[in-house]
């Protein structure tokens, strides 16, 4: 209850999810709601410090969109939404890292020899690498955790993000989606993709514990 209020005074937080409500009722209007609105949902916890893998179900999206609407305008619209997913979830991320950075709960991270240098080279130039590493296949996790410990305001390093996931994820749905799949294909994407949502209840878990611990002894 104390982590929730915590999070939840966070006005960053707070325009967030009003940004997915916000995003679930525009989608509503769409008429392959039934396809956006459960992967808007799915693309926060999959770019989020829980770290899910989301090409599966980006892709079986557009496979599903492509049946009615063309290809590139299906991928677009994949993209944007899953966009809109990860910029959600930059503003908990950041929101909860930097609170941990401030409060000197990273201080194994912080401390490390490569950690000082490598927070010295991200700001030289932080927005570039923040959008380089959401747009390249590269372990995004490493700038996460680099802008928390270098401050680096929520909202510059959410639009690094969205922007470098836009292209990212459309090319991805280009691919995805150059051949018609079988129905019975993209079911088993669907599969796969919450198949890996096995690991969410886990990671939420430990990370509660790690937050709801800090919390404690602050």
């Amino acid at each position: 209850m104390q982590l929730g209020r915590r999070l939840w005074s966070s006005k960053s937080i707070r325009r967030a999810v009003l940004g997915l409500l916000v995003a679930a009722a525009v989608c509503s209007l769409h008429p392959d709601r039934g396809v956006l609105i459960p992967f808007l949902l799915w693309s926060v916890p999959t770019h989020s410090m829980l770290m899910v893998p989301n090409e599966p179900a980006a892709i079986a999206a557009v496979q599903m969109l492509i049946r009615r609407t063309s290809l590139y305008d299906a991928a677009l619209l994949v993209a944007l939404t899953a966009a809109i997913g990860a910029g959600v979830a930059c503003v908990i991320d950041q929101t909860v890292l930097q609170w941990f950075a401030r409060k000197d709960r990273l201080r194994g991270f912080l401390n490390h020899s490569f950690t000082g240098r490598a927070v010295e080279w991200f700001r030289i130039w932080p927005f570039g690498t923040v959008f380089a590493f959401a747009l390249l296949p590269l372990p995004f996790f490493l700038v996460r955790f680099l802008a928390a410990a270098a401050q680096y305001p929520v909202e510059r390093y959410t639009a690094a993000t969205m922007l470098g996931r836009i292209p990212r994820i459309f090319l991805l749905c280009v691919i995805g989606g150059f051949w018609v799949m079988p129905p019975w294909l993209v079911v088993a994407l669907v599969v796969a993709a919450l198949g890996t949502a096995s690991v969410v209840p886990r990671r939420l878990v430990r990370i509660r514990s790690t937050v709801s611990q800090s919390v404690e002894t602050d």
